[in-house]
């Protein structure tokens, strides 16, 4: 499931993450071996993101859960419980949003492109060509779904009705008057550059536009929350001063996370508490260098382990 977990997070919301294993004190209760998903936001500061947990057989003797061996003979059930939560939501705001609002992934964006008919003396023109562009858009599939379009047909003043969607997040928005009906293209507002530019491009080819930016913006978003997790996760911190020295900065974008060699040891527990950081997870096929030597305590290091401030 933890796989299932970091592939929506990854191909659906953009959201890049490390997965590992939980260390004995940031288990779920009553767990043997729990996993999680951790991912970076904006300021540094890790969000688990989804978790799954092997129980033994803690649960299962509570609630009286068993079942007949292949020898016949009665045992208890083997348990597991696995998650994700609204928080999910949370990740999305703080790992993709701007100054401007929501900036939406958009495989999971209600709306792909917003139509905002521009229109004068007489509508009827403007508002069948509106309408004509979300049946052409509705009838083009993209990630094996229909581009999913809609007119904003309420009276409002077309800036207005821009700026709500570039707020909420609508990756594209679309204007269409009756100047743009005459030379023939369309006005198209991308909310992956903050919703800022505006570009002409030509009615005709708008379909195949649109389409191409869905795909520009879902990579685009997961690029870049992948560069931030990059460039903000240090693998050289080796000593407890330089460790001490990352996590007390005042700067939120000083922030980030430290892979490190970790002892296990109970005691750096106090020392990470300290500085309100903790182990998020021992990640999946990192391997511990020879003679690794613990960044808290310099004694022997027995896993490589992420650490982080956390939400």
């Amino acid at each position: 499931m933890l796989d299932v977990y970091r592939d929506f997070a990854e191909s659906v919301l953009a959201i890049p993450v490390i997965a590992g294993e939980k260390p004995e004190s940031e288990r779920f209760p009553g767990a043997e071996i729990t996993l999680s998903i951790e991912a970076m936001m904006q300021d540094g500061k890790a969000l688990q993101s989804g978790t799954s947990h092997y129980l033994g057989q803690n649960f299962s003797g509570a609630m009286e859960m068993d079942f007949t061996d292949e020898d016949g003979e009665r045992k208890l059930c083997y348990t597991t419980s696995w998650g994700v939560s609204t928080r999910m939501m949370g990740a999305l705001v703080m790992t993709h949003g701007d100054d401007n609002g929501l900036r939406v992934p958009p495989r999971v964006a209600p709306r792909h492109v917003r139509i905002i008919p521009i229109t004068r003396d007489d509508p009827t023109a403007v508002l069948e060509a509106a309408r004509e562009l979300q049946d052409e858009l509705a009838a083009r599939s993209w990630t094996d779904v229909p581009v999913r379009a809609e007119v904003d047909f309420r009276d409002r003043k077309p800036a207005e009705k821009r700026w709500e969607w570039i707020r909420k997040g609508v990756p594209v928005v679309i204007e269409l008057g009756e100047r743009d009906l005459e030379q023939g293209v369309v006005t198209m507002t991308r909310r992956d550059d903050s919703g800022l530019t505006r570009d002409a491009i030509p009615r005709d080819g708008a379909v195949e536009a649109v389409v191409g930016v869905l795909d520009d913006m879902q990579t685009g978003y997961f690029q870049e929350a992948s560069e931030r997790l990059r460039e903000r996760t240090r693998d050289d911190i080796t000593t407890l001063e330089e460790f001490r020295e990352f996590f007390s900065g005042e700067d939120p974008e000083s922030g980030g996370f430290v892979k490190a060699p970790w002892s296990e040891e109970p005691e750096t527990e106090k020392t990470m508490a300290e500085l309100g950081v903790s182990v998020r997870c021992i990640p999946f096929g990192e391997e511990l260098p020879p003679d690794a030597r613990c960044v808290i305590t310099g004694g022997a290091a027995r896993v490589v382990a992420i650490f982080a401030k956390a939400y």
